[in-house]
């Protein structure tokens, strides 16, 4: 392994499991789901981490719009990137490391409080880390390598931290 990814060279290309190995392909058809397959697994009640900006699995977090039937779902995130309709629904919370200007436009547009928790990036991993504070970390990789090894992105440290 060389650190270039030999099937993906370069960013925006078609993702294609049948471009992998056979051994790989098995691990991507045992762990892989469709985005709306996962949005309707997911229970009524959780509570869940979407890491830091650039990281964060925009694709997921947008399909949970598509539900309504959320009974208590709190988010943690860290400067959110986008106000996501699901955050909408009455019975989702929000707690943000940083006060960005979506969190103010959920504020004052969206009319939902946003928990401002300030936290250096590192002192995050320590609060979400604690017992019963998360149930789930959601999170976007690359695609994998032939040897079907991905890459954790900019937030690695965070990540491994609240794993």
């Amino acid at each position: 392994m060389n650190g270039l990814n030999a099937i993906y060279p370069k960013r925006g290309l078609p993702f294609h499991v049948s471009d992998y190995p056979k051994k790989v392909q098995a691990l991507l058809h045992q762990k892989l789901a469709p985005v709306d397959a996962i949005v309707q697994g997911l229970p009524r009640r959780f509570r869940f981490y979407s890491t830091f900006a650039m990281s964060q699995a925009r694709g997921l977090l947008r399909a949970m719009a598509q539900r309504d039937d959320w009974e208590d779902v709190l988010f943690y995130c860290a400067m959110l990137l986008e106000p996501y309709q699901f955050l909408r629904h009455p019975n989702v919370h929000i707690t943000n490391a940083y006060f960005s200007p979506i969190d103010r436009f959920i504020a004052e547009k969206m009319h939902k409080s946003v928990v401002h928790l300030p936290r250096q990036f590192v002192q995050f991993g320590d609060t979400i880390q604690k017992d019963g504070i998360i149930d789930t970390i959601v999170h976007t990789v690359t695609p994998p390598d032939e040897e079907g090894y991905v890459n954790l992105g900019v937030n690695c440290e965070i990540l491994w931290e609240a794993l």
